[in-house]
């Protein structure tokens, strides 16, 4: 049993026909333990079984519905007629192929399953090894991207301060003291910066966790990515997007890691 990371849950299965019968059973066992992954099964069977026995029958009546069109047909069109027995055995419904159906007994049907969890469970350690690698990689990211946060509101307030001590002059002699604020309020990015940060705070609470939230983290990460892009956006002042370009740039880590999770 191989995995590798996909959005949603898939499965292949590569196993001897007469196993088909027990493919529906594997493929549920599947879905109630995964969530998001494409999972390839193959199954091989040593000795393999021999060919199911074949049985061939004619149809009498349809061979005779052909052989009267071709003479039909010849006739009409002014051909010759070379009908052979070899054209009416390739027409449609000439010739049935009878396979005897192969049984498979309840004692192979169970060494077929216990295989498949036990390779299966195999597959799934293998998952949960990765994923504590996973976990790691990605805290330290966030912890990467927390801490442009920070630089970012430190940034943020500095440019603030700034504006208006420029703007002071202009206040006390135009009154435009309203508009200077609306002004403020184009490039200042705490909001953004306050729901961010709030969205990591969720994020690293689901990366603690134990249970299923690949596809929710997709969501957040949607989100932070949104707040960030509005703060670059509303920022005019390059130190502080260079730290939005490097914080989204962490974030895209994140994004591909996220691929892998369950």
């Amino acid at each position: 049993v191989k995995s590798v990371n996909s959005r949603f849950l898939d499965t292949k299965f590569y196993i001897p026909i007469y196993y088909n019968p027990v493919e529906p059973e594997l493929k549920k066992f599947i879905s109630g333990k995964c969530k998001r992954g494409f999972f390839v099964v193959h199954i091989d069977r040593y000795p393999p079984k021999p060919l199911p026995e074949i049985s061939l029958k004619w149809d009498k009546q349809q061979a005779q519905k052909w052989k009267k069109l071709y003479h039909s047909l010849s006739k009409e069109m002014k051909f010759k007629n070379d009908l052979t027995v070899g054209d009416l055995i390739n027409r449609e419904g000439v010739v049935r192929l009878m396979e005897k159906q192969q049984v498979l007994s309840p004692q192979e049907r169970k060494k077929v399953k216990d295989s498949f969890y036990k390779a299966f469970q195999a597959c799934l350690r293998e998952r949960k090894r990765e994923g504590l690698v996973l976990r790691k990689d990605i805290l330290s990211n966030l912890q990467g991207i927390q801490s442009f946060s920070r630089k970012i509101k430190l940034l943020n307030k500095k440019k603030k301060q700034n504006y208006i001590s420029q703007k002071n002059l202009h206040i006390r002699q135009n009154n435009g003291y309203k508009d200077s604020i609306l002004e403020i309020e184009k490039f200042d990015i705490h909001e953004e910066i306050v729901r961010m940060e709030e969205h990591l705070r969720h994020f690293r609470k689901m990366v603690n966790g134990s249970s299923s939230v690949g596809r929710k983290m997709d969501f957040y990460i949607q989100e932070i990515l949104r707040e960030m892009n509005t703060m670059g956006s509303k920022s005019n002042f390059p130190e502080l997007t260079l730290k939005v370009v490097e914080a989204k740039f962490t974030l895209e880590k994140i994004k591909e890691q996220v691929q892998n999770i369950e």
